[in-house]
């Protein structure tokens, strides 16, 4: 959620007004910056103890939306196909790494600019041979462009029986290949392998929109963009091309973990599913992130809903009548900006109370000269209420009989 304001309760005219709620819930998605030193500048998750976002014992699939520009992602390195762990010299996006060859398999998806209009994505598993004698990792490298400063939507899917490892963009194929098979998930209590002078314990963690040890940003660098509604799921849900979701996502029966990325403020990252929650780790020297934004895949906010039955518009003015304006009141005491319900500007009629009209149920709505206005009132039907509005010795009134329709 986004919140614009908080309205200081003195403000709200407590003697016949209660307002609605200004905040309302919409679209929005996580802008990371890559400046990823310290632990910051992205989102953890943490796997072990197991939770359902530690994908990877059985067929998975990951799907999110991300939106780039490839003159902020410039790797060093060109993206490989075939028997190598080459996607971890990517800007990396998501991280399943685990720090020691001799652990339970991984995985990660990055970016590789190829110049600074267009770049292309890179998927890589890696699992140790079960007999310890080796490792085995494979990447694959996809062809279309995700960088262009547009929404792109990108599915992951790895079927575990045969390692069968695909990225779609756009519901079009983009890559494939075959990597190890069987579990690649984090081993259950396996001790991190973390050296000391990397000096953060982040082995048993799924990090988004970093390279989650920091252990070289120029060789391993992190995703500079935003990211959306990241699915992880316990089934491979396209085997062939298919139309990108059309909104955002909602829970089922396959779904393992789900972050809307909606919150809109704070360093709790919810899980929908509600049993692998994440952490924003906010900084960052120069660019600090990630930053929660309204930007999304998906367009604006939809409009508020309609004006609950208790609204009423009102009274046009009478003689001797004002208008006076409606301000939030700053956390000093100072007056902020005018409030508004709906788009609307809050104002509130003043003048002398005994010049209050009588209510009753033939009195009808009039315009005030400025546009309508329309206020919540805890009167009764029947009543006409007034106040005090902002400490001035001023009264208003509305009519509960001028219902708006």
């Amino acid at each position: 959620m986004h919140r614009c304001c908080t309205v200081s309760a003195s403000l709200l005219l407590a003697t016949f007004f209660t307002f609605v709620s200004f905040a309302t819930a919409h679209a929005g998605s996580l802008r990371f910056y890559a400046d990823v030193r310290n632990n910051v500048n992205r989102v953890s998750v943490r796997i072990d103890p197991h939770v359902p976002a530690d994908v990877g014992a059985g067929d998975f699939t990951i799907d999110f939306w991300m939106k780039a520009r490839a003159a902020d992602n410039r790797s060093n390195g060109s993206c490989v196909s075939g028997n190598s762990e080459n996607w971890i010299t990517g800007n990396i996006i998501l991280d399943r790494a685990i720090w020691s060859h001799d652990r339970n398999g991984d995985y990660g998806l990055s970016m590789f600019s190829n110049g600074s209009t267009s770049a292309r994505l890179a998927f890589g598993t890696f699992q140790a041979n079960a007999s310890g004698g080796g490792v085995y990792g494979t990447g694959i490298c996809g062809t279309r462009n995700v960088a262009d400063n547009n929404w792109h939507h990108v599915a992951i899917t790895r079927q575990a029986s045969s390692g069968a490892i695909r990225v779609y963009v756009d519901g079009q194929l983009d890559a494939s290949g075959t990597g190890p098979r069987g579990d690649i998930s984090y081993r259950n209590g396996q001790p991190s392998s973390v050296p000391n002078y990397i000096n953060l314990n982040v082995d048993n963690y799924l990090g988004i929109g970093t390279e989650k040890y920091d252990a070289d940003p120029q060789r391993y660098p992190s995703y500079n963009g935003f990211v959306d509604e990241l699915r992880l799921s316990s089934t491979i849900r396209w085997a062939a091309a298919f139309t990108p979701p059309s909104a955002p996502h909602s829970v089922d029966a396959q779904t393992a973990a789900l972050y809307h990325f909606d919150e809109g403020t704070g360093d709790a990252v919810n899980d929908a599913v509600g049993q692998s929650p994440g952490v924003r780790r906010y900084g960052g020297s120069s660019n600090p992130g990630p930053q929660w934004v309204t930007d999304s895949p998906f367009g604006a906010a939809p409009p508020p809903p309609p004006p609950p039955a208790d609204v009423y518009r009102l009274r046009g003015l009478s003689t001797g009548f004002m208008v006076r304006p409606v301000y939030a009141r700053n956390a000093n005491g100072s007056l902020g900006a005018q409030l508004l319900l709906n788009g609307v500007p809050v104002n509130v009629y003043v003048g002398d109370a005994s010049n209050l009209p009588v209510c009753n149920s033939q009195d009808t709505a009039v315009s005030a000269s400025d546009g309508s206005t329309y206020m919540r009132i805890t009167g009764v039907a029947g009543t006409c209420p007034y106040g005090h509005s902002l400490g001035a010795q001023v009264s208003g009134y509305v009519n509960p009989c001028d219902r708006v329709p």
